[in-house]
C-alpha cells in the first residue's frame, strides 16, 4: 500500500507515482490550477493605482493594468477565460 491508501500497481500503468502524490497534495491543500480560476466568471472589484482589480469565482483577486487595456471595454462581470492573461501572471 502507498501512503495514499491505494496500491501503487493501480497507478503505474497510466500515471507516475510522483504525479499521483502531487495530485493528492494539491487536493489536500485545496490548491487551484489556472484552469480552475478561468473556468468561472470574474467580477470587477475596484480601481486602484492604475489597476482594475477583478476577482475570480474561486476568490483569486488580480490586477488588470490600465496601460495594458488600450481602448477595451471592461464590464462588471465577464468570462474568466478572457482574463487568463492577467490571472496567469497573478497565479
Amino acid at each position: 500500500m502507498s501512503e495514499l491508501g491505494q496500491p501503487y500497481r493501480e497507478y503505474k500503468d497510466t500515471t507516475s507515482l510522483q504525479e499521483v502524490v502531487l495530485t493528492h497534495f494539491k487536493k489536500e491543500a485545496n490548491m487551484l490550477t489556472l484552469k480552475d480560476h478561468v473556468s468561472g466568471t470574474v467580477e470587477f472589484q475596484y480601481y486602484r493605482a492604475g489597476n482594475l482589480m477583478y476577482k475570480t469565482s474561486t476568490g483569486l483577486e488580480f490586477p488588470v493594468p490600465i496601460n495594458d487595456t488600450n481602448d477595451a471595454t471592461f464590464p462588471r462581470t465577464e468570462k474568466g477565460l478572457l482574463f487568463m492573461r492577467w490571472i496567469f501572471r497573478r497565479d
